[in-house]
């Protein structure tokens, strides 16, 4: 690696490795099918339980997920020409692109193959409502084959003329995309290992990246440094196109361009890459263009989002549900002394903005960013300061009432703590409660690197 890497936190989480040579996975080809047995029962669980014959499964992740079988997975997301039933006693079905039965030989998860039939659009054109109804038949003979009585057939994704040609025929349809989200929802440790094995991969695509983060180089041929590595290392594609630097930061969600870096520019990205064994590793991370310290400025947005992601970590614990954990999510939008936290009966109401921040312009759709001055960074507020400053204005009480049950970070000999501020008609506020020590190794690494969240690294994405 370049001489970038001289810093030796940079290797803790940027693999070098990856530097002259493609990744070889280490994974024991056991722990794959220890995964795809797991992954299996987890989908004909769900299809048992909502009292469903089997599930037809078009969306090539979710068959990749429950079968592990794969053919040219981009296009079959916009073409449906491969397709898989997984009936309720765990007998799976790949229907599969006509000459390429072969690719689902030795897989354990497949129990029979079968020629596909596509009838969408580009294959059928005016044949497509009769194509349809053929293709109906022999899903209908497929499910009959394993039960006698009523049919109800779990579907993730299907077109219109498909849908009502079951329906002709009996079928009862069920939400199955809803069986499939939920079935993913716990990873079995064989999964968990070749989830790790993925970020590594990302990890090496991000090396290239930061090496290749100097000035006079393209968004975009920064950007092709994740793909080289992810391809070479066995990985699949990239959901997203999201790099950018300096002003294109801000607002987020530019896609990746020919825009030009310039020496201290701020580069931010996320990584959103299907790695090898189809598992997506959405790792954020952000730096300056040529290496060189931060402005003031940059550094100031830079540590709030970092602030911001050593609270919502440290909220993190076994048993707690979704609502617990957003109820006492940071504010996105605190700079560093404001106040971290909305109070709950407040939350999605109105919310302090930053007068460092100003907003992106008039007519602003909500969720837009509100700009930073000079395109130092980004940050995402989430909800439009136009509409907070309204409602104060109808309210002159709201203002004041913001700091009531809110909370700041006050650093306490070398800790960082979270005071809580006076609530309504208290004469006091409550007691400090910790949030952690100095920061982890996971997150001092972050520190150079900006964590894997996505505000972290002030950049936001998809998967």
């Amino acid at each position: 690696m370049a001489d970038v890497f001289k810093d030796p936190r940079k290797l803790e989480y940027l693999n070098a490795e990856g530097a002259d040579r493609p990744l070889r996975s280490p994974i024991p080809h056991s722990t794959l099918v220890a995964a795809r047995a797991y992954r299996k029962r987890r989908v004909v669980e769900q299809v048992a339980a909502r009292g469903c014959t089997a599930i037809l499964l078009f969306d090539p992740v979710n068959i990749r997920y429950a079968l592990d079988a794969r053919n040219m997975q981009v296009w079959a997301a916009h073409n449906p020409f491969h397709y898989a039933l997984l009936f309720a006693d765990g007998h799976g079905i790949d229907f599969e692109y006509r000459g390429a039965e072969h690719l689902v030989d030795g897989l354990e998860t497949v129990d029979e193959v079968r020629p596909a039939f596509a009838w969408f659009y580009q294959y059928s054109a005016e044949n497509l409502h009769k194509w349809a109804e053929t293709w109906a038949d022999e899903i209908v003979s497929a499910l009959r084959e394993r039960e006698a009585g009523p049919l109800r057939l779990a579907v993730d994704k299907l077109e219109p003329p498909g849908v009502d040609a079951l329906r002709r025929r009996g079928v009862t349809l069920v939400e199955g995309q809803e069986l499939t989200e939920h079935a993913r929802l716990i990873k079995s440790a064989e999964e968990v290992e070749l989830m790790r094995w993925t970020i590594r991969v990302c990890e090496a695509g991000m090396a290239r990246i930061y090496e290749a983060s100097v000035s006079g180089k393209t968004e975009q041929e920064i950007w092709a440094e994740l793909h080289h590595e992810n391809a070479r290392s066995g990985g699949e594609w990239l959901e997203t196109r999201l790099l950018t630097v300096g002003r294109r930061t801000n607002p987020w969600f530019q896609e990746c361009s020919d825009q030009v870096a310039a020496r201290g520019d701020l580069l931010a990205f996320d990584t959103d890459m299907i790695g090898p064994y189809g598992y997506c590793a959405d790792l954020s991370r952000s730096w300056t263009i040529d290496h060189v310290p931060m402005t003031p400025e940059q550094r100031t947005l830079y540590a709030a989002a970092l602030e911001q992601v050593e609270h919502n970590l440290a909220l993190i614990r076994p048993g707690m549900d979704w609502r617990e954990y957003t109820a006492e999510l940071a504010d996105p939008r605190a700079l560093p002394g404001q106040p971290l936290l909305v109070p709950p009966a407040r939350r999605g109401h109105v919310r302090r903005v930053s007068r460092r921040l100003r907003p992106a312009g008039r007519g602003r759709l909500p969720g837009r960013p509100l700009r930073a001055r000079h395109g130092a960074g980004r940050r995402e507020p989430g909800r439009r300061a136009g509409r907070a400053r309204g409602r104060q204005a109808r309210d002159p009480g709201a203002r004041d009432r913001l700091g009531r049950g809110a909370a700041r970070l006050v650093p306490v000999g070398g800790r960082v703590i979270v005071a809580q501020a006076a609530a309504a008609g208290g004469a006091s506020g409550g007691m400090p409660r910790s949030i952690g020590s100095s920061p982890s190794s996971r997150v001092r690494r972050s520190t150079n690197s900006s964590s894997s969240s996505r505000t972290a690294s002030s950049s936001g994405g998809g998967s």
